[in-house]
C-alpha cells in the first residue's frame, strides 16, 4: 500500500487517462467554506523508493463539486466527462509541453509537482501541461434538485451514458452530441451505468433495487437483471449498487458483466446477523452450462459474498482480470474476475469510505513505477486521500518468506543431525 497524496478537497472520483496520470474530482460543494471544487491531473512517478502522486493541471469547476467523471483516452488527446450538478461537461484534454502551447484556457491553474526531496533544477521549463477544451455541456438530469450520479463513455468513443436522481439513463452518440436515448428506467437515483465493449448494450442499476439494460440504439428495455438475480438468491433483501463489463480474456469478442450487491438492511457493529454483500459474475449462458454462447441468456453464474462491509465502488482491470472494490468502512479489496476470489484485502484503507476505484493498466510503464506486480489499485475517498494498492506477482517469492523458511530448515537439519549422533 502507497499513500499517493493529500489534496486540498474531499474526492468523489477518479479515472485513469493514461499510464502514469490519473484523473481525480470532487470538492466542498456550495459551502463557502474556503473548499475548492476541481478537477485534477495527478501525475504518478517514483521518487527514490516512494511512489507518489502530484497535481499537474486543475480544472476549477465553480459551486459545484463533481461526484462522478468519465475519462476516455484516444492518444494524443483524452475525452473527460464531468458531473456538475444536473449537468454533464464535456471536455478534450490535450497534453502539452511548457514551451508547446498557449495554456490560458479559462478557470485552469497550471501546479507545480511537490517533490520536497529534490530541488528544482533547468528542467522546471519542460513540464508537463494539460488544456481542457470544453466542447458541449449536456442537461442530464431535469429533478427538482438536479443531480448527475453516473457518467461513461465508450471504449469506442461513439456514446455517452448519463444516470439522475430523476430515475433517467440518457444516452447521446459522439462527437455530434445527437441524443439517441432518454428512458425513465427507475423509481429512485441510478446509482451506475456503463457501456459493453461492443457498444450495443448499457446497463443500469439504481437506488430502487431495480437493475436493467438496454438497448443502445433506441433504449428498448433488453433484460431485468434483478428479476434473474432475485430468482437466483430467492431474496428481495438486497439492492445493485455497482455495474461493469469486462471482456473475456479468451475472447475479447465477448464479454461478462460484473454486479456489485448491498444488502437492503445494513447492520450495525459486531451484529453476526448483519447480512453480507456481493459481487455477481454474469455470463451469456445455455441450459447446458456453456458459457458466452450465441443465442444464450445472460444469467448469474457466481455470487460471491464479500463480507458485512457495503461495496461503495467497483472496478475492472484493463484486462479484465481482476476486480477493485472499495467498501464503506474506507477498506479496498482485489478479487481475480475468472473465479470472484478475493486474494487481497487492506482494512480501513482509508479513514471513511471509498468513493472510487481504478486499476492502473498493466504496461512496462506502469511497472517502472510500481514494481512487479499484477494489479495496481488507485483509490480515492473523502478523506481527501489517493491511495496505492499493489497486487504482489504470483511468480515472485517474497525474500522475507524465503529466509525465514530456509533459517526453519537448517534448525530441523541441526536438530535431525544431533539425533542421530550425525553431529
Amino acid at each position: 500500500m502507497s499513500g499517493l497524496c493529500r489534496l486540498d478537497y474531499p474526492i468523489y472520483a477518479c479515472s485513469v487517462l493514461d499510464d502514469n496520470h490519473i484523473v481525480v474530482a470532487g470538492g466542498g460543494g456550495a459551502a463557502k467554506t474556503g473548499v475548492p471544487n476541481a478537477v485534477d491531473i495527478l501525475k504518478i512517478e517514483k521518487i527514490g523508493r516512494v511512489v507518489q502522486a502530484d497535481p499537474v493541471e486543475r480544472l476549477e469547476t465553480g459551486d459545484t463539486a463533481s461526484m462522478n467523471i468519465s475519462v476516455l483516452n484516444q492518444g494524443k488527446d483524452a475525452m473527460l466527462a464531468v458531473g456538475l450538478g444536473g449537468k454533464c461537461s464535456v471536455y478534450s484534454v490535450v497534453k502539452k509541453s511548457a514551451a508547446g502551447g498557449d495554456n490560458t484556457t479559462t478557470n485552469l491553474k497550471q501546479r507545480k509537482s511537490k517533490k520536497k526531496s529534490q530541488p528544482v533544477g533547468p528542467d522546471e521549463n519542460k513540464q508537463e501541461h494539460y488544456t481542457f477544451n470544453l466542447l458541449r455541456t449536456l442537461e442530464t438530469d431535469f429533478s427538482s434538485d438536479p443531480l448527475q450520479k453516473a457518467v461513461r463513455i465508450s471504449k469506442d468513443g461513439k456514446l455517452l451514458v448519463t444516470g439522475g436522481s430523476d430515475g433517467y439513463v440518457r444516452c447521446w452518440s459522439l462527437p455530434d452530441f445527437t441524443k439517441r436515448f432518454s428512458t425513465h428506467g427507475h423509481k429512485d437515483d441510478v446509482t451506475d451505468v456503463d457501456i459493453s465493449p461492443d457498444g450495443l448494450h448499457v446497463v443500469s442499476v439504481a437506488r430502487d433495487g431495480g437493475a436493467s439494460i438496454w438497448n443502445s440504439v433506441n433504449g428498448n428495455k433488453e433484460i431485468d437483471l434483478h428479476s434473474a438475480w432475485n430468482l437466483k438468491m430467492v431474496t428481495r433483501g438486497y439492492r445493485f449498487r455497482c455495474c461493469r463489463y469486462a471482456s473475456v480474456i479468451e475472447d475479447k469478442t465477448s464479454y461478462v458483466l460484473f454486479t456489485a450487491h448491498a444488502p437492503v438492511r445494513a447492520g450495525r457493529g459486531a451484529d453476526k446477523k448483519a447480512p453480507q454483500g456481493c459481487l455477481t459474475k454474469w455470463a451469456r449462458k445455455r441450459a447446458n452450462g456453456t458459457e458466452n454462447s450465441k443465442n444464450s441468456v445472460l444469467s448469474p453464474v457466481i455470487i460471491q459474498f464479500t463480507g458485512k462491509e457495503a461495496i461503495s465502488s467497483l472496478a475492472v482491470s484493463n484486462d479484465g482480470v481482476f476486480l477493485g472494490l472499495g467498501f464503506m468502512e474506507g477498506s479496498v479489496a482485489i478479487y481475480i474476475s475468472f473465479s470472484l476470489q478475493c486474494v487481497k484485502k487492506i482494512s480501513s484503507l482509508h479513514g471513511i469510505f471509498v468513493t472510487g476505484v481504478s486499476f492502473l493498466p498493466n504496461t512496462e510503464a506502469v511497472v517502472a513505477i510500481t514494481g512487479a506486480c499484477d494489479a495496481s489499485l488507485v483509490s480515492v475517498s473523502a478523506d481527501n486521500t489517493c491511495k496505492l494498492t499493489k497486487l504482489s506477482s504470483r511468480y515472485l517469492f517474497p525474500l522475507w518468506v524465503a529466509i525465514f523458511l530456509s533459517f526453519i530448515a537448517l534448525v530441523l537439519t541441526g536438530l535431525f543431525m544431533r539425533e542421530y549422533g550425525i553431529i
